[in-house]
């Protein structure tokens, strides 16, 4: 066997694999270990979950004594996880909009990415993937790190046949369609090299992550290694050192589930096409290069990475200590509430204390000093100073407010300022709100390019339409070969609030942009979809037609178009040099905007109002304008045909008038408020001229 240092250790021979692999491992889990880390984890994971110090559950769930004697009543209001949980639904509860990306800007291409838009909908919400984001991202606040393995599976999915066994037995085993799985991880399930730096710009090149699976499952994958694989253990050396609660328990010999630990790593020039490894305990059971292609199957969620490391960074970390000490005070005035509860009575020494009980409770007292009360229970008020200043110091710590957690101030009564306080809840955690869309956009490009390469028969999805209905869907990795990614739009995080919707939703309806049952889908779902749907529509629409024209391709307008935005947007790409001196280039954006104006003046009134296309006041306006046929290359457009530049005299434009013919309404202008219009939840009309507050 040749030195360790002869050879990259990624290239070792199959029998020599695993020696590395694990030395990787516990090197891993050592590192964590001794620099606190895990301790870390541990503490984060145990506060949000209620557990003790022990990993036992209890510490919130109910009243635990302590002490010597159990003299110490222990009690846990937990405001960490409170806020956590509120900070998680925020960011999670609006989660960014997808839009698959097409390759190609033909038909075919628009086409493949709205059938995978919908594909990534259905699958989100029927698979559990929306859940497992939504974990990773609570992982990702409280440890730093969320993890999503996935990964395709061949025995996963539909049973489609049987074919021979190849285990001892004989029976027949099932042949299944393969399907996408995933599993939301903790960043202690996740091993890699401590000495990666990714705030130095690095990215992981290999990563390994250990799952709990069922062995039988393996014995029935891989035959040959059933004896390795029914007497694997725990994980070896390391034991529970590497749990963050006592999760294995089980009694008996015989325990189904074991740890599968994989690595996967990218094809690098110190190992072309790539690698990966399967192991169980000290066996190698599978391995081989890297699909090509694929990205790693693990995919990272941080809200903030640790200079000059490779693990992430969680801000809720500086909300432990200050529960920690609630906790502590709370605690204390509870034991001396539970100690002296009873009532105990003073009398001098010497005297005589008699008593006779009368009826329905009451008694005679006989002495010759009055018995005084001790009020041995009183609390120092400083002591519920202190508990209030903890717990406002945790709000003020994680951006936190009254609003997020449902006790709005008196103050706050309308639906913009409720909105307001909300939003800058989640502007304050934006490294959280980034994170997530991050992880979205990259496990949504990671599933595509699985079935992609993957899957090679039809199946069927259900899927809903435009128009909401529910539809079966035939599709296969070719109905979507034509996508290159998957890309997210992250939303203003004003909208990312149900109050915020809401007064977008009741603004538009009120300047007669939106109608009462588009307000209702709104309110009801939580979406602005209904609202935004044709504005989003046209904007895509402009956007694949300016790619058109910038390559000198000829682009239809129609009628339904909103011709004043389409102008408006198009007339852009003039303001690139390259196009702008470029008169057959220049040519196209001209004749397209030429059409849409003479659209906006044929189209008939009734048709214009019905799509929400202001109809124009003026006469029709004379010839198209543009540059004249023959412009000199590299010269400014000339003047319209049959105007002499020397000549012509220069026109006189009186106020309320349009230099182009008609009057001063034909020209597009810019969007106002329409006079008296009420911004929800304001008490007077809206001054356009009025500062934005």
């Amino acid at each position: 066997m040749a030195a360790s240092g002869d050879y990259y250790w990624a290239r070792a021979p199959r029998d020599e694999l695993a020696e590395h692999l694990n030395e990787k491992k516990e090197q891993y889990y050592r590192y964590i270990e001794d620099t606190g880390r895990l301790e870390t984890w541990r503490a984060s994971t145990r506060l949000l979950r209620g557990y003790d110090a022990e990993g036992g559950l209890g510490q919130s769930q109910r009243i635990r004594f302590g002490g010597d004697q159990g003299e110490e009543v222990r009690l846990r209001i937990n405001h960490y996880a409170a806020i956590v949980q509120g900070i998680h639904t925020l960011i999670t509860g609006s989660p960014p909009t997808t839009r698959a990306i097409a390759s190609t800007a033909g038909r075919e291409g628009v086409d493949q990415a709205a059938i995978c838009n919908k594909l990534l909908d259905y699958d989100r919400k029927n698979s559990g993937l929306e859940r497992l984001l939504d974990r990773a991202a609570l992982y990702g606040m409280a440890s730093g790190e969320g993890w999503i393995y996935q990964n395709w599976d061949p025995n996963a999915g539909r049973v489609i046949g049987t074919q021979p066994s190849q285990t001892e037995d004989g029976e027949e085993s099932l042949v299944y369609e393969g399907d996408v799985i995933a599993e939301a991880l903790h960043p202690v399930d996740v091993w890699r090299d401590p000495d990666v730096q990714l705030d130095a710009g690095r990215r992981f090149e290999w990563l390994g992550c250990r799952r709990r699976v069922n062995r039988w499952n393996l014995v029935q994958q891989f035959p040959e290694h059933r004896d390795a694989l029914l007497s694997a253990g725990d994980e070896g050396e390391l034991g529970d050192q590497t749990e963050l609660f006592d999760r294995d328990r089980t009694t008996g010999k015989a325990k189904d589930n074991c740890y599968l630990n994989e690595w996967y790593h990218l094809p690098c020039p110190a190992l072309p096409q790539g690698r990966y490894a399967w192991l169980v305990a000290d066996k190698v059971i599978a391995e081989g290069p890297m699909p090509e292609g694929m990205p790693l199957p693990l995919f990272e969620m941080m809200p903030d990475t640790q200079e000059d490391t490779c693990f992430g960074y969680s801000p809720m970390w500086h909300l432990m200590g200050p529960q920690a000490a609630y906790d502590a005070i709370a605690s204390a005035a509870l034991t001396n509430v539970e100690a002296f509860g009873v009532q105990n009575i003073w009398v001098k020494r010497g005297d005589a204390f008699d008593y006779d009980e009368l009826s329905s409770g009451m008694n005679v007292l006989q002495t010759s000093t009055k018995p005084e009360p001790l009020q041995l229970t009183k609390i120092s008020e400083d002591a519920y100073k202190m508990l209030e200043l903890f717990r406002e110091s945790m709000e003020l710590l994680s951006g936190a407010n009254s609003v997020m957690r449902g006790d709005p101030q008196a103050s706050l009564k309308s639906g913009a300022a409720l909105a307001l306080v909300q939003a800058l809840a989640v502007q304050h955690n934006s490294g959280h709100h980034r994170s997530f869309a991050s992880l979205v956009e990259r496990v949504f490009t990671g599933r595509l390019k699985l079935w992609q390469r993957y899957v090679k028969v039809e199946r069927t999805a259900e899927i809903v339409g435009d128009d909401e209905q529910v539809a079966a869907q035939e599709w296969k990795g070719d109905s979507i070969n034509g996508v290159s990614r998957i890309a997210v739009e992250m939303t203003n995080p004003v909208f990312a609030t149900s109050e915020g919707k809401k007064q977008l939703a009741e603004y538009l309806v009120a300047n007669g942009m939106a109608d009462r049952h588009e307000f209702l889908q709104v309110v009801q779902t939580g979406r602005l979809d209904p609202i935004m749907k044709r504005d989003e529509s046209q904007k895509r629409m402009i956007l694949r037609e300016n790619d058109m024209l910038r390559k000198g391709q000829e682009a239809a307008a129609l009628w339904t178009d909103r011709h004043r935005l389409h102008m408006r947007e198009h007339a852009v790409l003039l303001d690139d040099p390259e196009i702008r001196f470029d008169p057959q280039a220049a040519q196209f954006i001209y004749a397209h905007i030429n059409e849409h104006r003479d659209l906006l003046f044929s189209t008939p009134i009734e048709l214009l109002e019905a799509i929400g296309e202001p109809p124009p006041t003026g006469p029709p306006p004379g010839p198209p304008q543009g540059p004249p046929p023959g412009s000199p290359q590299g010269q400014p457009p000339g003047p319209p045909p049959g105007d002499d530049p020397v000549k012509a005299p220069v026109p006189v434009v009186e106020a309320g008038t349009n230099p182009m013919g008609g009057s001063e309404a034909d020209l597009p202008s810019m969007p106002s408020m329409p006079e008296g219009a009420r911004m929800p939840g304001a008490g007077q009309p809206v001054n356009p001229a009025a500062p934005m507050s």
